[in-house]
């Protein structure tokens, strides 16, 4: 999905995520969950 509908859709069925990578760690350097708050 590349609308914000979509993208809130996948937040509040909880499959989103967050991964920050950077030059020293390319797979990944932190990974967190996003969740809806109800």
């Amino acid at each position: 999905a590349g609308d914000f509908a979509g993208a809130l859709r996948i937040i509040e069925s909880g499959d989103a995520y967050v991964n920050v990578h950077t030059v020293n760690f390319p797979g990944g350097e932190i990974r967190g969950e996003v969740k809806s708050e109800d």
